[in-house]
C-alpha cells in the first residue's frame, strides 16, 4: 500500500493504491488481486479482482465492517497479486461456446473422478441427464476415506450389562505387519475414526489380506479387531435383516426395468459410537492402546445397526423406490425419466443424514444389475451362475 487512508464511521474505506516493486518497470501487466491484510488490520475486506498494473501501481477498494475507526499507513500488506495472460479474459457475450465446453468437461471430469460406472447403453441425452444429476450430488460421494460422512442418526452402543472388562495382549507381528498396522492406524487418527485410549477393555488386531486385482498388484490388507471375547459379552440387538425373498418379490412385482446399486462407503465408519460405551471398542497394538469413535468392523451387532440406520433414513422410501440391505440399496424404476426422481430423493435423504457412497461400487441406470448373489433385469430374476460355479466345483469331504 502506498499511502495514507482513514475511516472514521463508512464501512467503506474507499479505493487505496497497491503497489509491487515485482511490476515497477512492467506498464499495462493484468493481475488478479487477492486480500491478504497485514495481522493489524486483518478486520478489514478486499475483493478478489482483476486490475492493470500501471507503473507497478494498482487502485484497490477495500471495506471495514467492523464500525470502528481504522487507520491505514504506508507500506502496509492488504493484496497479493497473481499475473495473468489477457488472452485468458474473455467478455461475458462472447464465450458461450466456452462456458459449455467448461460445463462438458466439468461433467467429464467428475464422472472420471470418482470412477462412476453407468449404462453403457444410454442415449447421448439419458447420458448427459444422469451426469448433470450425478454432479449436482457430487457431496453425496466420497472419493477416498477423507471425505466420508458421519451420521448424527444413531449412536450405536456396546451394551456388555454387567459383565468385567475383557483384556488381552497384542498378537505377534512381522516387523513389516507392524509397519503396515501403523499406516493403518495413522490414517484412522488423521481422519477422526480412532483416538487413543486407556480403556481397561482390549481385543488384539489382525490384517486380513486384500485379494488382489491381478498378480502384479501390490498385496493390500484390511485391519480388523478380533473382538470375539467382546461379542461374548455382548448383548444381542433386537432388528432383524429383510428376507432376501421379500426383497425380491418386490422387485418382480414392480415391474421394473431400470436399476442403480449403491454401496456406503466403510458404512460402519460412518456410524459414531455412544461416548458412553466407546471405550469398549479398545484394541491394543505394539504402540498402545486406541479405541474407535465409531463403529468398528467386527462388533457383534454393527450389521443390524447399520441395517436399521439405512432403513430409517430411507424408511418413506424402502420397499417402494428403494431397498435396504445393510449398506447395499437398490433403487428400480419402470423408466429412465422416473429413475432420475428416485435416484433425486435417495440422494437428498442420504445428504440429510450426512451418509457418502463408495461411487467405485455404485452402479447407475442399468439394464441388469447383480444384487445379493442375483441378477436383475427386466426379464426376471436368476442366481447369478459365478455363484453357482464355485458351489458347483467346491470340493467336498467324502466320508
Amino acid at each position: 500500500m502506498s499511502n495514507q487512508v482513514r475511516n472514521e464511521h463508512s464501512t467503506d474505506l474507499g479505493y487505496t493504491w497497491w503497489s509491487d516493486p515485482a511490476f515497477r518497470h512492467r506498464n499495462n501487466s493484468t493481475v488478479i488481486l487477492e486480500p491478504n491484510f497485514s495481522n493489524d488490520i486483518k478486520n478489514l475486506v478486499g475483493s478478489k479482482v482483476v486490475v492493470n498494473v500501471q507503473n507497478g501501481k494498482a487502485l484497490y477498494r477495500i471495506l471495514n465492517p467492523t464500525g470502528l475507526s481504522i487507520k491505514l499507513y504506508r507500506n502496509k500488506k492488504i493484496a497479493k497479486a497473481f499475473e495473468i495472460d489477457k488472452n485468458g479474459i474473455f467478455a461475458s457475450n462472447d464465450n458461450d461456446s466456452i462456458y459449455k465446453s467448461i460445463k462438458v468437461n466439468k461433467y467429464q471430469n467428475v464422472e472420471k473422478e470418482l470412477g462412476i460406472k453407468m449404462n453403457e447403453n444410454l442415449n447421448a441425452n439419458q447420458r448427459k441427464q444422469l451426469t448433470e444429476l450425478l454432479t449436482r450430488n457430487r457431496n453425496v460421494f466420497a472419493k477416498d476415506i477423507s471425505e466420508l460422512g458421519k451420521t448424527s442418526y444413531h449412536y450405536h452402543r456396546i451394551d456388555t450389562g454387567n459383565a468385567p472388562p475383557v483384556q488381552s495382549m497384542p498378537y505377534r507381528q512381522t516387523p513389516q505387519m507392524r509397519e503396515e498396522t501403523e499406516k493403518h492406524i495413522d490414517i484412522m487418527l488423521k481422519n477422526d475414526i480412532i483416538e487413543e485410549s486407556n480403556s481397561p477393555w482390549s481385543s488384539p488386531t489382525v490384517l486380513v489380506r486384500k485379494k488382489k486385482s491381478n498378480i502384479d498388484a501390490k498385496q493390500e490388507y484390511r485391519f480388523a479387531v478380533d473382538y470375539r471375547r467382546l461379542n461374548k459379552c455382548t448383548l444381542r440387538a433386537k432388528f432383524s435383516i429383510p428376507r432376501i425373498d421379500d426383497v425380491f418379490d418386490t422387485v418382480a412385482n414392480s415391474k421394473a426395468v431400470i436399476y442403480s446399486v449403491l454401496d456406503l462407503m466403510s458404512g460402519f465408519f460412518q456410524t459414531p459410537l455412544d461416548p458412553e460405551t466407546k471405550h469398549k471398542s479398545a484394541f491394543v497394538t505394539h504402540q498402545g492402546i486406541y479405541q474407535f469413535k465409531r463403529m468398528s468392523f467386527g462388533l457383534t451387532n454393527a450389521p443390524m445397526a447399520l441395517q436399521m440406520l439405512v432403513t430409517k433414513v430411507l424408511k418413506e422410501l424402502n420397499w417402494k423406490v428403494a431397498l435396504v440391505y445393510i449398506d447395499d440399496i437398490l433403487i428400480f424404476s419402470k423408466n429412465f425419466e422416473e429413475h432420475l426422481k428416485h435416484l433425486q430423493l435417495v440422494f437428498d435423504k442420504l445428504k440429510q443424514a450426512n451418509l457418502t457412497l463408495n461411487p467405485t461400487k455404485c452402479h447407475f441406470a442399468k439394464e441388469e444389475v447383480h444384487y445379493l448373489g442375483h441378477i436383475l433385469s427386466k426379464n426376471g430374476i436368476k442366481v447369478n451362475p459365478e455363484k453357482h460355479l464355485l458351489c458347483k466345483h467346491t470340493q467336498y469331504l467324502k466320508i
